[in-house]
């Protein structure tokens, strides 16, 4: 969705498709998401050029100003990461995946193909086609796969993929503290894997990613909830005193991927299509938006030197540059 709002604001024509129903709009009374990012500064900046960060702020996003890290035992002794010793405002935003979408939703205009999924499709230099299962052909200059880590689109056109799993997995929920977070995003590093809380716009809530074994999930499965309460609470050493679970907890597991070619003619891949990386740097979503302003900034020097967007001329720089940066991380 940003990046049909970043080409559709450069004077694009675009369309979106996707085989999820439309997203029902957000409200201030839902529940809390598991899903959380943890936009930078550089992706703070591109949503305030696309005019989503008054409508992030309107709905439910949190600064933090502090990190700090730490190994299990060693709280006293954490490495505290500040916004005022590097010289900017915060280290980052802290917002739902919900709230995002949400936002992103009211300012996306033109042609949205909600609810359907696409059977086929055929991407050439010249033009590319893909057709939906209704029957409906949509023809363009370009096709953007952003469809996820299990691209369809990857895969239907025999684009391997570096890939191999973390042997984790990672466990996301919504976490209220016996002490308020005080904006600070923490870390605590187990041998076993890193445990995150990352502050919420609630000064007594944090969302939770913990990155466990295979051979430990099972085990932690079997908890009831006052149980992993308890886990959680010893696990981060009870820096803000007694936890409890807010939301039913959910998990997926970890991986690395990367494409073999971010690139081909009338085609290209970006975001979770294009590379997966771990959730310890809280960057992979990150990594995507940066990938849409390099291809947004690429179509736009092809449109105004009227050079095809589909072309490998046009595409090779972004497919070349982007993966050194996906690789790099």
């Amino acid at each position: 969705m940003t990046q049909a709002l970043s080409l559709t604001q450069a004077g694009f024509t675009v369309a979106i498709v996707d085989c999820q129903p439309c997203p029902i709009p957000w409200q201030r009374t839902d529940v809390w998401d598991n899903r959380v990012f943890a936009l930078t500064q550089a992706s703070c900046a591109l949503y305030q050029a696309l005019g989503i960060w008054p409508l992030l702020m309107a709905r439910r996003i949190s600064a933090y100003s502090t990190m700090d890290l730490w190994w299990p035992g060693f709280s006293d002794q954490a490495l505290t990461l500040n916004a005022t010793e590097a010289a900017v405002s915060c280290l980052g935003h802290i917002v739902e995946q919900s709230v995002l979408r949400d936002a992103l939703l009211a300012q996306t205009t033109g042609m949205c193909y909600w609810g359907h999924a696409w059977q086929s499709l055929t991407h050439s230099a010249n033009g590319s086609t893909v057709i939906l299962s209704n029957g409906t052909a949509l023809h363009a200059a370009l096709i953007v796969a952003a469809d996820g880590a299990g691209s369809k689109v990857r895969n239907y056109v025999a684009n391997p993929s570096f890939s191999f799993s973390y042997q984790a997995v990672a466990i996301i929920a919504t976490i209220k503290s016996e002490l308020m977070h005080q904006c600070v995003a923490r870390q605590v590093f187990h041998p076993e894997g890193t445990l995150a809380l990352l502050p919420l716009t609630d000064p007594y809530l944090s969302s939770l990613v913990w990155s466990v074994p295979f051979e430990k999930v099972a085990l932690l499965k079997r908890l009831s909830d006052s149980a992993l309460a308890v886990s959680l609470t010893v696990a981060t050493d009870h820096v803000l005193g007694d936890l409890t679970l807010q939301s039913t907890p959910q998990s997926f597991p970890l991986q690395a991927l990367c494409a073999d070619t971010l690139v081909m003619p009338g085609l290209c891949f970006i975001a979770d299509a294009a590379h997966v990386i771990h959730p310890l740097a809280g960057l992979g979503l990150n990594l995507g938006l940066a990938d849409v302003e390099y291809l947004t900034a690429q179509l736009i020097k092809a449109k105004r030197l009227n050079r095809p967007l589909g072309h490998l001329s046009t595409l090779t720089p972004y497919g070349r540059v982007r993966k050194v940066a996906a690789l790099q991380m």
